[in-house]
């Protein structure tokens, strides 16, 4: 692949100011947070950014937790937290990574210092008396404006901010790398004697004793990697990296295989990055602005001359400014506060005017050539702005398939495409691929349907099991990432890690490329076609796609996880909350929080990636739906038949399944289609942010048929390569003949007549016969993994058959009725629901009434599959289903049920997590008919359920909630709000303006989204405008047409 030495134009743009604070600390090292600390603690104000997804990271990204023992005495009051549950061995004490990483946080949590994680610096501008830090994530760049900037991070980075900043290295390099492993026993060697062959320097590893018991060890080697002058950092970097998963690998396969006490060991683990013991020197003197200023302030013996560059402004906390005070995280915490100590001494003299920046006198280098980017992170917030110039970013790459995202689907997209012969790049924002397999440590597969592609990563997989002695039905997460990692090598695909897109190159509306921010610099990569595969739509998104989150109705998303490791390597199920990944504050609050979520038992550790079931919905040409699937619609470009149950994780909004259809295991067709975003070309889009609804997508997104969906992308983006057209402009059938011979697609498919079904009226009564009640509709769900449904589901044919089967339901209801069928009446009644007939109310009310009268509410009786804590798999009691149906009709003689399920519900923590008492969903399917009737005469049933403690200020604005079912509170207390608002009550406005401030990103949007549709108005999240507008708008005449304008604006006189 040949280097191109081009560029492409960032232009000058307003960009969101997140914070304005007194010092801004970059990097999130053991000195970076005590230093930010101990300015807080002195009254300033500070924000921390770290790029990746917790801090200590000069001991958590190099995977080296441990300290000299004798380096521990005389412990401040602050690092004493980071030795809990340490364990002392052979002269060194071995620390638990977990309680370091929560202990830092706390400590900068209970100082307010605002804490933003997986965020880039990339430049380094000044106004007049501040300076801007500019940062780029998931929602694109921000700035972080300060009177202070202190370089802590232990790459150095803003020394690539700095002119001058230090020398090249000239000769070999040495670093080191660290395994974990676990259940290794009987070694008590502190050293470790290897073959040559296996390239590690001295032909020696160290062991070092984890804070478990002696089993568990971390084995450390070096590499010594010679210097290439010919090649960018950002290459070199990349090589040695690749090059040292490769020796890992081979390491740990020779212990288990040769070394008798590794024999019954477990890969656990690797270091996420290499750890250098080069430190780079300044080149002059020149660099200390202080001059005999700070002479006499000393840092630990050190003069804080040292630690300044050539402004009073910006100062180094690092090996770069005081080698020796950096040797050992114990080291390096007394350093940070003894520098915030002497620097706040001396703050007043730092604070002189800076020279603004100007931007260049030069023009885009194209017209047509322009970034699409992120907006605000947060959707209606109103932030302060600084307009920054704009800056030429150089085009590191130029290729044919450029993949963004090395998860699910990514990493197969880009090894197929290399494969095909064609030019591949891959960029992954975290140190490997495999992400939510990998990563997220969702480590086997659940549903998904096995063949084509995902045979073979399972093949290559087993592999490097077989080196490892791996025998378990789940994957080892290290072997997984290797393998994927090391085939996308062998195919050719230039691979490049740490890699955070922030915009998208966009040439009319056709997408060019991306624009990365990483630890080397700001790079821009252009490809003839990009495979969106970051599992939330990221470029797609930048680049102006329409989109939605979750639920379009409510913003509701299945919900995420940051593993949880019981065990070092083993994972334990941790799902439980959502999380608005494109608002970079609250993706750093759910890892806040996630990182305090465990069960019964401490866990060894937490991971280090965000993993969403789902985000962002990409639209495409088609939006692929729940009712699609129950139908077992056919397309005519289907691409990739999907394997699932309905693993609805969270709250369905779909009326199937609120009226008790949990669908069954089904063989769902996706089409072209629906990977093509509507209205831009040159982009394919892949896992999680498939264009579907938020019911439409839980049986699609299982980890098989999304490796298989990014094999299916490659091949598309492979054709249009050859052929010099667009993705949207492919031979289809061709496609669906090569995914034939891939096994991806079953013979036939190419020639098969799709026609729609129109029932005649004698099929349509026959339909409405089959309705006979006999088992209830959640019973379709009751199947075993391997089984799959083909039949037709008679009660979906009746509802999606029209108005002209109505007759023939109301015929057969009075004719149920006559008989006394009762369970036959039930069914019929839940179909004239479905259309909203009020034929249905009389027998529903009955039969809702007749389970009432046991003076309870009644339980869940019925077995529904991999069901947990509600909202989960649509799992409710029987009469929770008929409530929801009746909500269906809108009638007025609701409101007597409503009423009286309000008397009864008792929403104590406990119930409201009770799998089988159902509280949860009694009180949302009360909600729900509230609403959908927007009647006056429901407001004082919803008033006396918000009375209840669980469910009323349920709002959070700043403190980290570790309980994550109190959002599942907070859905509750919205769905309330919102019920009150639609009929009319002030009270509902009122909640719904207070959840505009709740730091849960994606509850705020619901209530903003709500005052948008009730009011017609938009005020942002700008809480005193909406309580104002309330106060003067205190009539509404209200229009009963959910979706639309609820209410109308009459002006009081």
């Amino acid at each position: 692949m040949v280097q191109q030495k081009s560029e492409i134009y960032l232009s000058s743009k307003s960009l969101p100011i997140l914070y304005d604070v007194d010092a801004v600390i970059i990097g999130g090292t053991f000195a970076g947070v005590t230093a930010a600390r101990r300015f807080a603690e002195a009254g300033k104000k500070v924000a921390l950014v770290e790029s990746r997804t917790y801090l200590g990271t000069d001991m958590c990204a190099t995977l080296r937790p441990w300290v000299q023992t004798r380096d521990i005495g005389n412990l401040s009051k602050w690092t004493k937290g980071l030795f809990e549950k340490a364990a002392d061995s052979a002269g060194e004490t071995g620390l638990y990574l977990d309680q370091v990483k929560r202990h830092l946080e706390d400590l900068l949590v209970e100082e307010n210092v605002s804490v933003l994680y997986a965020s880039q610096p990339i430049d380094l501008i000044q106004t007049y008396g501040k300076r801007q830090l500019i940062i780029g994530n998931k929602s694109g760049r921000q700035i972080i404006q300060a009177d202070v900037v202190i370089g802590a991070e232990s790459s150095g980075l803003l020394r690539e901010f700095m002119e001058g900043g230090e020398e090249s290295d000239t000769g070999p390099a040495v670093y080191r790398k660290t395994i974990e492993m676990y259940r290794a026993e009987g070694s008590t060697a502190v050293e470790i004697s290897v073959p040559k062959s296996l390239g590690i320097h001295n032909n020696t590893v160290h062991l070092h004793r984890g804070y478990l018991n002696d089993s568990h060890v971390f084995l450390e080697f070096e590499l010594v990697f010679p210097y290439d002058r010919t090649s960018l950092a950002i290459d070199n970097a990349m090589e040695k990296e690749i090059a040292s998963r490769h020796i890992a690998m081979d390491l740990a396969s020779y212990l288990i295989q040769s070394h008798p006490a590794f024999k019954r060991a477990y890969l656990a683990g690797s270091s996420y990055e290499l750890h250098s013991l080069s430190v780079a020197k300044r080149k002059c003197e020149s660099w200390r602005s202080g001059g005999q200023k700070f002479l006499e302030n000393r840092v630990l013996g050190v003069p804080l001359n040292d630690f300044v560059t050539y402004d009073l402004d910006i100062w180094y906390l690092n090996e770069f400014s005081a080698p020796g005070l950096f040797e050992s995280p114990v080291a390096a915490c007394k350093t940070g506060e003894a520098f915030a100590s002497e620097l706040v001494a001396v703050w007043d003299e730092l604070l002189t005017p800076c020279t603004p920046s100007v931007e260049p006198n030069r023009e885009p280098f194209s017209y047509d050539i322009h970034i699409g980017e992120g907006g605000s992170p947060r959707e209606g917030r109103e932030y302060p702005t600084c307009e920054v110039p704009g800056k030429a970013v150089p085009v590191l790459q130029e290729t044919d398939v450029l993949v963004v995202g090395g998860g699910t689907s990514g990493a197969n997209a880009a090894i197929t495409a290399a494969k095909e012969g064609v030019e591949t790049v891959l960029l992954d924002m975290n140190p490997g691929l495999g992400g939510t397999a990998t990563y997220g440590a969702v480590d086997s597969y659940w549903f998904g349907r096995k063949g084509g592609f995902n045979v073979r990563i399972s093949e290559w997989l087993q592999e490097v099991h077989d080196r490892i002695n791996h025998k378990s039905t789940k994957w080892n997460i290290e072997a997984k990432m290797y393998t994927l990692l090391n085939e996308a090598e062998k195919a050719g695909v230039k691979t490049y890690l740490y890699a955070t897109t922030i915009g998208t190159i966009m040439d009319g509306t056709q997408v060019k490329g991306v624009v990365v921010a990483t630890k080397w610099g700001v790079f821009a990569i252009k490809a003839k076609v990009v495979i969106d595969a970051t599992g939330d739509g990221d470029i797609a998104a930048f680049a102006g796609a329409e989109h939605v989150y979750g639920s379009e109705t409510d913003q509701i998303v299945m919900w995420y996880s940051l593993a949880q490791f019981a065990k070092p390597g083993k994972s334990q199920n941790n799902f439980t909350s959502m999380v608005k990944v494109s608002d970079i504050e609250d993706y750093t609050r759910a890892i806040m929080e996630g990182r305090r979520r465990k069960r019964n038992r401490d866990c060894h550790d937490h991971g280090i990636y965000v993993a969403s079931r789902e985000t962002r919905h990409i639209f495409g040409e088609v939006v692929l739906t729940l009712t699609d699937q129950l139908k077992h619609r056919q397309w005519e470009d289907v691409v990739n038949i999907h394997f699932s149950n309905h693993d609805m994780k969270g709250k369905s909004g779909s009326s199937w399944m609120n009226i008790g259809l949990i669908p069954p295991n089904l063989e769902i067709e996706v089409p072209y289609r629906a990977l093509l975003p509507k209205n831009l070309t040159g982009i394919l889009v892949v896992g999680k942010a498939i264009s579907a609804t938020h019911d439409g997508f839980a049986a699609i997104r299982m980890q098989a048929d999304l490796e298989n969906l990014g094999g299916v992308a490659a091949l598309a983006a492979v054709q249009a390569v050859r052929n010099d057209c667009l993705p949207h402009e492919i031979d289809r059938k061709h496609l669906q003949s090569r995914l034939v011979v891939e096994d991806v697609l079953p013979e036939g498919v190419t020639d098969r007549s799709i026609e729609e079904k129109t029932y005649t009226d004698e099929e349509l009564e026959r339909l409405v016969g089959e309705l006979n009640g006999e088992m209830p509709l959640y019973s379709y769900a009751d199947m075993e993994m391997d089984d799959v449904y083909k039949e037709r589901i008679p009660f979906v044919e009746v509802c999606t058959a029209g108005p002209r089967v109505l007759p023939y339901l109301q015929r057969a209801l009075n004719q149920a009725v006559e008989k006394g069928e009762i369970n036959r009446q039930v069914l019929l009644a839940k179909a004239l629901a479905m259309y909203g007939s009020k034929d249905a109310v009389p027998v529903l009310i009955k039969e809702i009434e007749k389970e009432l009268s046991g003076g309870v509410l009644p339980k869940r009786s019925s077995f529904i599959r991999h069901t947990q804590l509600p909202p989960d798999q649509g799992a409710m009691p029987d009469v929770v289903y008929l409530m929801y149906a009746l909500a269906l009709t809108k009638d007025e003689r609701s409101i007597a049920v409503w009423r009286k399920v309000a008397e009864w519900v008792e929403p104590s923590e406990g119930n409201l997590k009770d799998m089988y008492k159902g509280t949860f969903y009694y009180i949302d399917a009360l909600c729900d008919g509230a609403e959908r009737l927007a009647r006056p005469e429901c407001i004082p049933v919803l008033e006396s359920l918000h009375r209840h403690e669980t469910i009323r200020n349920q709002m959070r604005t700043r403190a980290l909630e570790p309980d994550y079912f109190k959002e599942r509170q907070a859905m509750l207390e919205l769905a309330i709000g919102r019920a009150l608002a639609v009929c009319g009550s002030s009270q509902g406005l009122h909640i719904l303006i207070d959840y505009l401030s709740d730091y849960r990103s994606l509850l705020a949007d619901q209530a903003h989204t709500y005052l948008r549709r009730l009011t017609g108005e938009d005020f942002g999240k700008h809480v005193p405008e909406w309580k104002s507008y309330v106060e003067v708008n205190h009539q509404y005449d209200i229009s009963n047409t959910r979706g639309g304008l609820l209410w109308k604006r009459r002006l009081s006189t």
